[in-house]
Formats: C-alpha cells, structure tokens, sequence
C-alpha cells in the first residue's frame, strides 16, 4: 500500500516479471518463467486462483491490459516469424490476434482510452529506441515527439490528453509528459532519475520508482492540468523496498486508484541475483535477451 505495507503476496512462488494491474484493480497480469518456457498468466487477487492465458511458444511476456480490461496484448514468438505483438482474452478463452506482423521488434506498452492506438516502443532510424504509436486498426505506425533522445516506456495518461514517458536510459533517465496528440509542450516530472511511470487516482498522481543499491524508492507527484498545459507538484517518495529487479524486464506498477503497487519480491540470495546497482531501460537491447 502507500506506507509500503505487503497487503497481498501470491500464493505460488514462481519466477515472476512483468505484473501489471488490470484496469479495475482486481487482477494482475504477470509473465512466469520455467522449464517450460515463458508465459502469462492472471492472477485473481481476492482469491489467488492464476489462469494461464498463454499456450503457443516459448516465448512470451510484457503483457498490457486493454482499457476495458477483458483482452491483454503481449509480446511472443508464437509462430516463426519472430517477436510479434499479439492480444488474447484475459480469461484465457479464444485464439491469439496479431497486431503485428514480420521481422523487428515491437515493445507493448500502453493503450489509449479508446484503445484504439497502442503506445510501443521500437527501433528508430538511428538505431535508437523510439515511442511510437501503433493503430490497432490500420497497423500503422505514427510517429511520438521529436526528440532525439531515447524515449522509452511512454503511457497514456486516464483521458487520452496526455503522455507520460522516460528519456535517456540507467541513471540519466528522467521522467516527463508530453501532450498528445499536440501540438504542446514537455514537462519534466523527475528530478532526481526514474522510470516506469504510471498514472494514478484518475490522472492526477504519477507513481514511478528510482532505484539504487539495493533498494527502490516508489515516488509520487501530483498534477494538474491549467489548461494546455500540465504542472506537476514537488515529488515526495512514498516508501523504500527491496525490490527484485531483473534486467530484462518490467517489475513495478501501480493501480489506477493509486492505492496499490505491484512488484517483485524474494529472498536475499534471488534479489540479489536479480538486482542491478542502476535502473537500466533498454528495453531494446534486453528484451531481445529475454526473447532469443
């Protein structure tokens, strides 16, 4: 909770990544790791009962909830033409539907309110990581800023006005907003580094976490909207914890209500072999670890 008291712990310990609340804050998806590969499943949080909701390939993960919470997009390597972005049903009912298709990388990370675009993150240009956003209808890509710097984990904020994303990567990530779908202006939210942003309290909080040694502190700011604009309230930190942080992968999250955070916990000998000293967001680079 927000003193960062553990209120919920699951009942099967497994290898986890990737917990994602759903919209209404009653479930969490997660992607599980075995000997049998990795795969997604649900998690009911007042019962414990997990589902699994993926059964093609060996490789999937970074699940994302659709804004009515019954479909979840994720990335996999279900057929052979590589890493692709598809949504299944969140009950596990149904077949697959692709939302990508070929070669490159596709990172899901965000749908707009109307679900109708998917924020995502993948290969610029430069060879450097851009945001982008993905029509679910047409598959089009359309471009996200202008920035020449890495821009990674973009979410789009309760109503669709704004974007909250990082830029640069390890330690010189900072946190900002962008207005979408402009034109507007860029507020810098951070000041001390961070990542994985996420919108709480209906639009009006963004939680994110900062971590060094050992520990990650779980920050919060208010917003505000004053017109075209957004402004942000000083950050105050929320609670330390210590969290697992595996490299190649997401490991926070936070409700909707902002009541609640996800993340990943172990014993000594696991978080320390799954921490790192600095928060790295390449996602590029470590996602395709985590998919060979």
């Amino acid at each position: 909770d927000r003193d960062g008291k553990r209120v919920y712990t699951s009942a099967e310990a497994r290898d986890f990544r990737d917990p994602r609340f759903s919209p209404d804050g009653k479930r969490v998806a997660v992607t599980t790791f075995s000997d049998r590969g990795q795969h997604i499943h649900v998690i009911e949080v007042a019962s414990s009962r997990m589902t699994r909701v993926t059964f093609d390939g060996n490789a999937n993960g970074l699940p994302v909830w659709t804004p009515d919470g019954k479909r979840l997009a994720y990335l996999s390597d279900r057929l052979d033409s590589g890493l692709n972005v598809y949504t299944i049903r969140a009950d596990g009912g149904g077949e697959p539907v692709a939302l990508t298709t070929g070669k490159g990388l596709t990172i899901p990370l965000s749908f707009s309110p109307d679900g109708s675009l998917l924020a995502v993150m993948r290969p610029g240009p430069a060879g450097n990581l851009d945001a982008q956003l993905l029509s679910v209808k047409t598959g089009e890509y359309l471009p996200f800023g202008e920035s020449t710097a890495e821009e990674v984990a973009p979410v789009f904020s309760p109503d669709g006005r704004w974007i909250a994303y990082g830029e640069g990567l390890g330690t010189a990530s900072e946190l900002f907003v962008r207005a979408y779908p402009g034109p507007g202006g860029r507020w810098q939210i951070s000041s001390g580094g961070g990542g994985l942003p996420a919108w709480s309290k209906g639009g009006r909080e963004i939680a994110w976490i900062v971590a060094a040694a050992d520990l990650t502190s779980v920050m919060v700011a208010d917003v505000t909207v004053e017109g075209d604009f957004i402004k942000a309230g000083p950050a105050r930190k929320l609670f330390e914890m210590n969290f697992v942080r595996p490299s190649n992968a997401t490991w926070f999250d936070a409700s909707r209500d902002g009541t609640r955070f996800a993340g990943l916990v172990g014993d000594g000998q696991s978080a320390a072999a799954h921490s790192n000293h600095d928060v790295s967001f390449d996602f590029l680079a470590e996602v395709r670890g985590k998919f060979r």
